[in-house]
């Protein structure tokens, strides 16, 4: 919703009232899969590989309005599941017409500032690794030339 709000804002002009964040249901890290998850009424009404394609797997290209209106349909339809909305209905209100706009603009500002910030860091980085590499049982041994605590495990990385 933050988002939303921003964007409403600085592109529109435009104040939101009586919008909720779905994710303030949330306990854990509001970023992660399971945690959307749940606020989305949890796996006995979705299934979890859709919600991680729809969600999760375009973070470094813009959201084409195909994905932006099954996320909205998403929302609307966890908000109608009887558990979830009495869980939404407990959840405070945003009004961000109740904030005085020199607030609102030092917050939109900070907050583009940072996504602009955050889409200029690169999507790969390419490492030097020494030649030598040993191969074991089930394990691989690979030394970065210059930074030797960089390599970590992921299931992006390519060699």
């Amino acid at each position: 919703m933050d988002c939303i709000m921003i964007a409403l804002y600085l592109d529109m002009a435009l104040r939101i009232n009586s919008a909720v964040d779905m994710l303030s249901v949330s306990l854990g890290n509001r970023r992660s899969l399971q945690e959307l998850m749940n606020a989305m009424g949890d796996e006995w009404t979705l299934h979890k590989s859709n919600v991680k394609a729809l969600l999760f797997s375009h973070e470094s290209c813009p959201t084409s309005i195909s994905d932006l209106v099954q996320q909205a349909l998403a929302a609307c339809q966890a908000s109608i599941i009887p558990d979830m909305a009495v869980r939404f209905h407990a959840l405070g209100r945003i009004r961000t017409s109740m904030i005085p706009d020199e607030h609102m603009s030092v917050l939109a500002k900070i907050s583009r500032d940072g996504e602009l910030l955050d889409s200029l860091k690169p999507l790969s980085v390419k490492n030097d690794v020494v030649p030598e590499i040993s191969v074991g049982m089930d394990k691989l041994t690979l030394t970065c030339s210059r930074y030797s605590t960089r390599i970590r495990s992921s299931t992006q990385q390519v060699l």
